[in-house]
């Protein structure tokens, strides 16, 4: 490896105090309690490592925290122009600047912050953190073999090139034209995705009424409440009740059929082991069902078994819509409700997999769960709920038609990702280049 001293600039340890790169390492951070969460949008962020992507904070999956979780931890909020890095966990290593407009936030105890100094910008920082010499500076500093980590002399060792502010921003600028072209790509790759949702309604025909947000009040039949068994009025919500009737009238209680009669609904529980593919609700990408890395879950304890084709539908907060279909068998989160299809008296499944997963994630269904949720705190479906929801069943040739379509926009979708991944793979190491020399 190429030492950083022979580059054309001069570089230091982050700790050196003779040519301070790091003002401080702050390590206040919080590990929330459950019941600390908050569905509140004006409370602030818990930052966690899939916040981070390549220099920048998202928001687009933010979990709340009350105020009084962090009120004893001040150092855990961030102010504009800190440094995030993560110290743990698959995500090990990733690093961001909190900017101004981001939206208030406070670390998770798999992370520290960094408080830059006057020698290189923060946003400098964190690109060359996240680029290859950083990251393999980094690497070797992780410790520990059950939980491997970074620890915070470690990070001081780590040497960065400090070339003049001019220098620092004309690297940024062509590195931040790299990155537009990234999310260009990346926002077509969710654009194929979040397009599923209109394109399996126009292939089932079906017209849902819109929802009728202003109104509160509404009759109920005291023998649908019997039958229900449901004491809780919004089971009985308008939108919930229009959506079920627009199913039976498309498609008439033949083709019309709640999940109870699709699948069976598996619940074989073991104790996790070290070397299982786990997957938690943190994995499953909103909205789209694409399998995601995380560090949010640990997958520990009891874990439900699911194989290859088997439908995962999320408990906690259905109207994210965390729905997926296996690609492979693994171990998943309690917190899922593992669906397998069941086979007709031809012994062909009554459903295709990919179709079920497609018409779980979409509004046909969301419609229902939004008003059948439980629990204030952390709202779920209860199981009698999830039995009961009601999903069209075309003919086969439509299923086909949307199961096709879905398989053909995700493979769509991974491929702009890999382009995007290489696009920004390019730029880093041309990022790299000017402050080190080529490579050897």
């Amino acid at each position: 490896m190429r030492a950083l001293e022979s580059g054309p600039f001069g570089a230091k340890p982050i700790g050196d105090p003779s040519h301070v790169v790091a003002e401080d390492i702050i390590e206040g951070r919080i590990t929330p309690k459950r019941d600390a969460y908050s569905d509140d949008p004006t409370h602030p962020v818990f930052l966690r490592a899939q916040n981070i992507e390549e220099g920048f904070l998202r928001f687009d999956d933010a979990k709340r925290l009350l105020p009084e979780a962090f009120a004893e931890e001040p150092k855990a909020i961030l102010e504009d122009g800190d440094l995030v890095l993560t110290i743990d966990g698959v995500l090990l290593g990733k690093a961001a600047v909190h900017r101004p407009g981001d939206l208030p936030c406070c670390v998770s105890n798999h992370m520290v912050r960094i408080r830059h100094g006057s020698r290189v910008g923060p946003d400098f920082l964190a690109a060359y953190l996240n680029g290859p010499s950083g990251q393999r500076q980094i690497k070797r500093g992780v410790t520990g073999s059950a939980i491997p980590g970074l620890r915070a002399d470690a990070i001081e060792r780590i040497v960065v090139p400090t070339p003049p502010a001019p220098k620092q921003r004309e690297l940024l600028t062509a590195l931040d034209a790299a990155r537009a072209s990234r999310r260009r790509k990346l926002e077509e790759a969710e654009s194929l995705l979040g397009g599923l949702d209109a394109f399996v309604l126009e292939t089932l025909d079906l017209t849902l009424p819109p929802p009728d947000g202003h109104r509160t009040t509404y009759a109920v039949r005291l023998s649908d409440v019997r039958e229900g068994k449901k004491l809780y009025p919004d089971y009985f919500h308008p939108e919930r009740l229009n959506a079920i009737r627009a199913i039976a009238a498309e498609f008439g209680p033949d083709y019309s059929f709640s999940l109870a009669k699709l699948a069976d609904f598996r619940r074989d529980q073991r104790q996790v082991r070290p070397d299982d593919p786990y997957l938690g609700l943190a994995n499953v990408q909103p909205n789209t069902g694409e399998r995601i890395d995380s560090t949010e879950e640990d997958g520990e304890g009891t874990v439900f078994e699911y194989t290859k084709d088997d439908v995962l539908f999320a408990r906690l907060r259905p109207y994210l819509n965390k729905v997926y279909r296996a690609e492979s068998g693994g171990v998943c989160s309690p917190e899922f409700h593992v669906m397998r299809v069941r086979n007709g008296n031809d012994g062909k499944p009554l459903v295709l997999p990919d179709y079920l997963a497609a018409v779980l994630r979409s509004v046909v269904v969301l419609a229902q769960t939004r008003h059948m949720m439980t629990g204030n705190t952390h709202p779920r479906l209860a199981n009698d709920d999830v039995v009961n929801l009601v999903v069209p069943v075309p003919d086969t040739a439509t299923q086909k038609k949307i199961a096709a379509e879905v398989t053909r926009r995700r493979n769509a979708a991974r491929r702009l990702r890999e382009d995007a991944t290489r696009l920004w793979d390019d730029a880093k190491r041309r990022f790299e280049e000017e402050l080190l020399g080529p490579a050897k």
